[in-house]
């Protein structure tokens, strides 16, 4: 597992947007294998930006400052009027190569890969970010990404077992790669 921490700037710009993720898509349906059930009391809002910070972390582990790094490498948030441009674009990019980043409330969950993982040849990463519920409502965030594993989707997905959660065959889980074996020449 590698920990990649956050600056208190880079919260609020993750929390911000979240924001404007959450906005921009209220009115959108999720993917037919997104459960709800499985969020553990988030509400879409906190979901959003626990998915912002996540794939922030990939994108720090990668080299790249995420408050300033190009949409080409990650499309934090687009607008529907740019959707055309981003809306097929990868979690991230990196040197040609697509990068999926599953963000996990459990960090015993497994890895999810997706049909479009396999076809867009995509490294799906797993990542915690720590977090607890307040008694309000709010949560509290641990400045920082817990990047667990990884999966070739292309190679992986003939060994992943389809989840009983899935509503298509569209979704398998994988226990996943250790994240160290892919730093350690596989970029």
């Amino acid at each position: 597992m590698i920990i990649i921490n956050f600056t208190q700037e880079e919260m609020e710009f993750f929390a911000a947007t979240g924001t404007k993720r959450t906005e921009e898509n209220k009115n959108k349906p999720n993917i037919a294998d997104y459960n709800n059930n499985y969020m553990k009391g988030l509400t879409g809002l906190q979901a959003d930006k626990l998915g912002v910070a996540a794939e922030a972390g990939v994108v720090k582990m990668l080299g790249y400052d995420p408050l300033t790094v190009s949409k080409d490498i990650w499309p934090s948030f687009y607008t529907n009027e740019e959707a055309a441009q981003y809306k097929n674009s990868p979690d991230v990019m990196h040197d040609n190569k697509v990068f999926e980043v599953r963000r996990v409330n459990k960090k015993t969950s497994p890895l999810c890969i997706r049909t479009k993982d396999v076809e867009n040849k995509a490294v799906v990463i797993k990542v915690y970010i720590p977090y607890k519920h307040n008694e309000d409502g709010t949560i509290k965030v641990k400045p920082e990404a817990h990047i667990e594993v990884w999966a070739d989707a292309e190679n992986d997905w003939y060994e992943a077992v389809r989840p009983g959660w899935a509503k298509t065959n569209n979704s398998r889980v994988t226990a996943g790669r250790p994240i160290e074996e892919l730093l350690g020449g596989e970029l």
